[in-house]
């Protein structure tokens, strides 16, 4: 809020408010600009939308973040299991036709599981191992 007359300037903020005249500055702002005296050579800017524009980006930044530590958990549990079958062959990880130990990985096989639910395992079974962007 500005008490008195505002010039040459460049004003940024979510409402601006002005009770004196207004003559070459360029107000932008969010939400609304309020001038109770004259308005001269000034040219006014709404819905700049800074605050929102920041929290987008700080929400593409965690996005990121999160989806880069979802990636190297996913490579850390890939070596984590790889290690065990290779480390630990006398261990039978055989579960049926779920879990199936081969010399490089350990795959998990839910699709008889989903068959045992009948309709209630009408669900895609590689979903829970895919990552949606």
């Amino acid at each position: 809020m500005f008490e008195k007359d505002v010039r040459h300037a460049t004003i940024r903020a979510r409402h601006i408010v002005v009770r004196g005249d207004v003559s070459d500055v360029e107000p932008r702002s969010d939400l609304g600009v309020e001038i109770h005296d004259d308005l001269r050579d000034s040219l006014v800017s709404l819905g700049y939308r800074t605050g929102e524009i920041q929290d987008l980006n700080r929400q593409r930044v965690e996005m990121q973040a999160s989806e880069k530590e979802l990636s190297e958990l996913e490579v850390r549990v890939g070596a984590g299991a790889r290690s065990f079958a290779r480390d630990y062959p006398q261990v039978n990880l055989q579960l049926g036709s779920i879990l199936i130990p081969n010399q490089r990985e350990l795959k998990v096989d839910l699709r008889s599981f989903y068959d045992a639910l009948g309709e209630r395992g009408n669900v895609d079974p590689e979903k829970p191992f895919r990552s949606s962007i």
